[in-house]
């Protein structure tokens, strides 16, 4: 996602925004979390890797906590 569009949407909504990766593959989650550099920013992506999804150990615990 280009940073460009993080920088519209707060300009336009005055809030704070992040840039937000959510992946299965644990290759992907590393290369995601490394900061970009934009110059004068840093960029630092928030990622929900499959380290930090719990398993789905089965339908009865499933369903007493979704």
């Amino acid at each position: 996602m280009p940073p460009h569009y993080l920088t519209g949407v707060r300009a336009r909504l005055r809030c704070a925004t992040y840039l937000v990766v959510l992946t299965t593959r644990r290759s992907v989650a590393r290369w995601a979390a490394q900061p970009n550099d934009l110059g004068s920013m840093s960029l630092q992506p928030f990622v929900i890797g499959p380290e930090r999804v719990p398993s789905l150990v089965g339908l009865d615990v499933a369903r007493r906590a979704p």
